[in-house]
């Protein structure tokens, strides 16, 4: 099973458990379908979790889990990233991508390989994407037309229009 991210578990709401979710693509029609996942903390800890009801809350949801039946109990849970299989991601748009699935991803100019991507910083204008390169150390690319011809998660390439971009 591969796993992803798709949401971080907010404050508790009322009085029988149910926290808030915040999620990490901004739609909230794929938690229906959710029924398992783990929570994974900064800290490194990490508790498998079942969902036992999904609740519309404006624009958003509230998340019950199974055995989290206070707020006290559910507080406990705050902070936490949910990781579920990635089949309950949310769905991509055009030109949108899993930063999980550019993780990894070899970035090249024409035939020449310029380096890997390592992570990405989401920013208001683009999101960049970091760069490990083979004899500079580390740079960060703009996901923008601009300097990315194309992406292909699934083969693990980016094509730079530019190559100055990485100097």
């Amino acid at each position: 099973m591969e796993r992803i991210t798709v949401a971080r578990i907010g404050k508790t709401h009322g009085v029988k458990g149910y926290v808030k979710v915040n999620s990490f693509s901004g739609s909230y029609d794929h938690f229906g379908d959710i029924e398992e996942g783990t929570l994974v903390f900064r800290h490194g800890k990490e508790i498998s979790v079942r969902i036992e009801e999904v609740v519309p809350f404006g624009d958003r949801v509230l998340l019950k889990f199974v055995g989290y039946d206070s707020p006290e109990a559910a507080r406990t849970l705050t902070g936490g990233e949910l990781w579920v299989d990635k089949k309950h991601a949310a769905p991509l748009g055009k030109d949108e991508y899993y930063i999980a699935d550019l993780k990894g991803c070899s970035v090249f100019f024409g035939d020449r390989e310029c380096g890997t991507v390592i992570g990405v910083a989401e920013t208001g204008q683009a999101d960049l994407l970091e760069i490990k390169t083979p004899d500079r150390g580390f740079r960060y690319l703009p996901l923008k037309d601009e300097y990315v011809g194309g992406v292909d998660t699934k083969a693990g390439r980016i094509e730079l229009k530019v190559d100055w971009i990485l100097e």
